[in-house]
């Protein structure tokens, strides 16, 4: 496909600012990526070389360092991506600090070989302290991925830079960024993604901030989020909800590592739960066990949990364990500084019971607002119907809480999760 109009491109999603509809971008590993990005109506795809990586199980990160030419890979990667891509703009990830280019050449080759823009990836920006200082004393700092940009901006390619404060957001958009991605960091998440990460809430501050630094040059910037925290639909959604003239996410691990590992993962366990007669174990999928209504004293023990990066919930009242019909609960432990970030069970109320330990507790009101108070044994937390809450072990040892929904099910849907895993009665 050839490269899109850049005034082409920014005409579309000016119409959609207006409309309220948010742009939508994505990373692709690979053409099947690309081609269900596609169907689900992306707006812009991106190749980074960081794709090829992340589709080979290996964190984000590796698109760092020496695995690899960067610029080269992306290359590659365009004559997977570009054919079966039909009408979408698709960007090169760029690695503006590569002292073995001449530029605008670069630039000129990605531009003829169909790629409508550019961004700056791999980038310096993710660097920070002794690193960062020396690459930027050694002359691969991030002046230069701004004078790529600037680069190809005098191309008219399509520029939309990951920037990390509001320095780096002024720098860009007067170098003639046409959109401004506000990045949190390496994405978390899932079997190969970060488990460090500032909060959703420190996200909102710093992008407005970011937001601001970029206006101030330039009013009609377009400015869009990633990474870090944000990496469901709920965390955008969150993010876009409370940022002040933010137009849109930006998607990575997101958009195709954190779906595909959960889609995976559930198809191969349907498959496992289908006998050697054909038919299927009584609803045996991800985390359900065979229903005995006879069992009225249950231990955490006796029954299948669901661990998680964050801790492990054990159902020990459930339709699936012993009939229940109008609630399900079970007990969660959770390790010294983990929690279950913000999240909700749409259509459902939840009471949260400490039992031992101590931790943070939000519960939104009902405009949105995260209300948080402190908590520690004994204390009864009511969560009304789909409200969002979250759960941090602020203690020294584990935390442990009962945990009641009503109506029953909305637990089930926790093995959707990208770090989902079934482990057996009384395992670890």
């Amino acid at each position: 496909m050839p490269a899109i109009p850049r005034k082409k491109i920014l005409e579309k999603f000016r119409k959609m600012i207006a409309g309220g509809v948010p742009i939508v971008g994505g990373g692709a590993g690979t053409g099947l990526s690309a081609k269900a990005e596609e169907a689900g109506g992306i707006d812009l795809i991106i190749i980074y070389n960081s794709g090829r990586y992340r589709m080979a199980g290996r964190g984000s990160a590796a698109g760092l360092l020496a695995y690899g030419n960067a610029n080269e890979i992306v290359k590659e990667m365009a004559y997977e991506v570009l054919p079966v891509v039909k009408k979408t703009p698709v960007l090169a990830g760029v690695n503006g600090t590569d002292p073995f280019v001449i530029m605008p050449l670069l630039l000129t080759e990605l531009k003829t070989m169909g790629f409508s823009g550019v961004q700056n990836f791999p980038t310096i920006g993710l660097f920070d302290g002794q690193m960062r200082q020396s690459f930027e004393e050694t002359g691969m700092g991030f002046g230069l991925e701004v004078d790529m940009i600037a680069a190809a901006h005098e191309l008219d390619l399509l520029t939309t830079p990951y920037v990390f404060n509001p320095d780096e957001a002024r720098a860009m958009t007067k170098a003639g960024a046409d959109i401004v991605v506000a990045h949190m960091g390496v994405t978390t998440g899932g079997s190969i993604g970060a488990t460090s990460a500032k909060s959703l809430d420190d996200c909102v501050t710093e992008v407005d901030a970011i937001a601001e630094a970029a206006r101030v040059v330039r009013k009609d910037v377009i400015l869009l989020c990633h990474g870090g925290p944000i990496s469901m639909p709920d965390d955008a959604r969150y993010i876009l909800e409370r940022c002040k003239g933010l137009h849109g996410f930006y998607g990575a691990s997101s958009m195709e590592r954190l779906p595909a590992e959960a889609a995976i993962a559930r198809q191969t366990a349907d498959f496992k739960a289908v006998t050697l007669g054909g038919t299927i174990v009584a609803k045996k999928r991800r985390g359900e066990t065979m229903t005995d209504k006879g069992k009225v004293f249950v231990y955490p023990k006796d029954v299948s949990a669901f661990g998680f990066d964050w801790g492990r919930l054990s159902l020990t009242v459930a339709p699936e364990v012993n009939g229940a019909t109008r609630f399900s609960g079970g007990v969660v432990d959770l390790p010294s500084g983990k929690g279950h970030t913000r999240h909700n069970h749409p259509g459902a109320e939840e009471i949260i019971f400490v039992i031992s330990g101590n931790g943070e507790q939000m519960v939104e009101d009902d405009k949105g607002n995260p209300v948080i108070a402190k908590v520690g044994p004994g204390c009864t937390i009511y969560v009304p119907e789909s409200r969002f809450h979250s759960t941090l072990n602020t203690g020294d040892g584990p935390m442990q809480l009962f945990v009641v929904y009503s109506p029953a099910g909305p637990e089930l849907a926790l093995r959707d999760l990208p770090d989902f895993r079934l482990l057996p009665p009384g395992g670890k």
